[in-house]
């Protein structure tokens, strides 16, 4: 897995260029590249964990590398509950809805419901229960210091350099008629369509690493 500092030496060796209003705009642009791509649903960023609802509570907070939510099940006396299987999804103001309506208390969860950082039940845990989550995962925080590094600098590693290119000479070159624009942005068309095939051909077959 590349590092920042590894990245920004490449990106300075392709334009040229080696000044400190170079460097800042090399690692301007990375970072950039890096949020670009955030919360897409590649392969290499799949994750399946496991959140514990603590006895007589109804929430439990997400991944600190949480981007996107793929899938969610209730593990209740050794039987998965999903949607559609005993445990719904609802929106935040349904399950405040039904909060409303009859006090929570502890039993099996049956809704649930994804608002800010954390996850909402309709009911209080009895006892430590567990809910199992694939999710797509992102930076905790984005690399700063040229040791740093990024999910996003190892199977996207020429992803994002491409995407990065097209940023400096749009935004710092101010250079948009090169020719080498329109060759990164082929590069880039390519990497992204080779990532998605490889995450659709995972999907297809039900595959969460």
């Amino acid at each position: 897995m590349a590092t920042l500092g590894q990245m920004k030496t490449r990106l300075l060796a392709e334009i040229n260029r080696s000044s400190a209003a170079d460097i800042t705009a090399v690692t301007n642009a990375l970072l950039s590249a890096i949020r670009y791509y955030q919360g897409r649903p590649f392969w290499f960023l799949e994750v399946s964990s496991t959140l514990t609802v603590t006895d007589n509570t109804s929430d439990v907070s997400l991944p600190a590398n949480f981007q996107q939510l793929v899938c969610l099940r209730n593990a209740y006396n050794g039987t998965d509950y999903g949607d559609g299987y005993g445990f719904d999804e609802v929106t935040f103001r349904e399950l405040q809805n039904v909060w409303k309506q009859v006090a929570p208390t502890q039993r099996q969860f049956s809704k649930w419901a994804l608002f800010g950082t954390k996850i909402y039940t309709d009911s209080l845990a009895n006892g430590a229960q567990t809910l199992k989550i694939d999710y797509i995962k992102g930076d905790t925080t984005l690399p700063s210091g040229d040791s740093d590094t990024s999910v996003m600098f190892e199977e996207a590693q020429d992803m994002i350099r491409y995407r990065s290119l097209i940023m400096l000479y749009q935004d710092y070159l101010h250079d948009t008629d090169s020719p080498m624009v329109d060759r990164y942005q082929q590069e880039v068309i390519r990497w992204e369509n080779n990532l998605t095939s490889r995450s659709n051909t995972r999907m297809q077959t039900m595959r969460i690493m």
